[in-house]
């Protein structure tokens, strides 16, 4: 058995500390995700145990944060924990702002394929969508004559890779099981759509669209899946929990189903969605 030298021991307590850092941070930033979504605190757990939230957290995978910002986007802060997320009215006037902006514009930094939210955001204010994706711009620009146009080729050339229905690591996406024409089809459909959504469902369906046809499909990628699970009833939305985290193709795709059909059947009858609680009604005290 080689020793360990100086240097390396010294080291190893330095590259825990960073792990416990980096595991502190984006376990700080799921609990933000769920308050955020109106999850309460008691069925937290639950949702951090959940495949793709356990599987970001464990690997600090930078889907989580990319997530975030979608949820930042879409959502308000709740007034009430109570499963049911208060969407923004994206349809009211000055609504969108360049701040949402670059929410939406952070969804699409790094994976090209998740624009949806930003497309969505600039059908509504090209203005604030633009200046949202003005600090993205300012860091390839700065970063470029620093790393070089090689790393950026990597970075394309992994892209690349990754719409490669051959390649092993993409995990079970569609591109796995229909045509390439088939799917460019589908994804040109849903890019269609994604700015065309006009209801307080918007947020919901544009997760789903981005997992659908994301190339290459990973646990942490059925994090878009769960403000849709939160839309229909409880019971469905366990079910669809249980399969998405059987680490199986047919597990997963069978819990994106029971979403999207779902959120589509609960358009027509109302009771596939999880009911909400009535507004609590103030009561006067009796007079004296």
């Amino acid at each position: 058995m080689t020793a360990a030298t100086p240097r390396t021991a010294n080291r190893t307590p330095d590259l825990r500390r960073v792990g416990v850092a980096v595991g502190a941070m984006t376990l700080a930033v799921a609990l933000l995700v769920c308050r955020r979504l109106a999850i309460p605190w008691l069925a937290v757990p639950l949702v951090l145990i959940w495949e793709p939230m356990l599987g970001s957290i464990w690997g600090a995978n930078v889907q989580l944060i990319l997530f975030a910002a979608f949820v930042a986007a879409f959502w308000r802060a709740p007034d009430r924990h109570d499963l049911h997320p208060e969407p923004r009215d994206l349809e009211r006037p000055g609504a969108v702002t360049p701040t949402i902006g670059w929410y939406a514009a952070t969804v699409a930094s790094v994976k090209a394929t998740q624009i949806h939210a930003w497309l969505a955001v600039a059908v509504r204010s090209p203005r604030a969508a633009l200046l949202g994706a003005v600090p993205w711009i300012v860091v390839v620009a700065v970063t470029l004559p620093l790393v070089g146009l090689a790393l950026y080729s990597d970075w394309l050339a992994q892209v690349a890779r990754a719409s490669d229905a051959a390649w092993p690591a993409m995990g079970p996406s569609l591109l796995k099981y229909v045509p390439s024409a088939v799917f460019a089809g589908i994804t040109i459909a849903s890019l269609v759509i994604a700015v065309r959504l006009r209801d307080p469902d918007t947020g919901a369906w544009l997760g789903l669209l981005m997992l659908v046809v994301t190339p290459n499909m990973h646990d942490f990628t059925g994090l878009f899946l769960l403000p849709a699970m939160l839309r229909i009833r409880l019971e469905f939305a366990i079910l669809a929990a249980m399969l998405t985290s059987t680490a199986t193709a047919e597990g997963w795709w069978l819990g994106i189903g029971i979403v999207v059909g779902g959120m589509l059947a609960g358009r027509r009858w109302p009771a596939v969605f999880e009911p909400v609680p009535p507004e609590p009604v103030a009561v006067e005290p009796l007079p004296a």
